[in-house]
């Protein structure tokens, strides 16, 4: 719920109190659930921000090496080329 799942539960948990106050006959309209300030239990917290700063690290990990490819491999595909080419023409 922390990190993904919070929609599902905010439409579920909206419809359910919808049904329990037609049931009940309550006289109001429940409009929207919102999650706000979920927080893990304490027990937990400090894996939780570990498992955090893992994801967060490994796309940043994933950035980088994108980057590198994006850098290198099309001038790699650039200099094969070239010497593809040169190849040829001396033939």
């Amino acid at each position: 719920m922390l990190t993904i799942g919070r929609q599902e539960i905010e439409t579920e948990t909206l419809l359910r109190l919808k049904e329990l106050s037609k049931r009940y006959g309550l006289g109001i309209t429940v409009m929207q659930v919102q999650l706000r300030d979920v927080h893990p239990p304490h027990a937990v917290q400090a894996s939780f921000n570990e498992v955090n700063q893992a994801q967060q690290e490994k796309e940043q990990m994933i950035n980088v090496a994108n980057g590198e490819y994006n850098k290198v491999v099309p001038k790699a595909r650039g200099e094969a080329e070239q010497k593809i080419r040169a190849a040829v023409v001396t033939r």
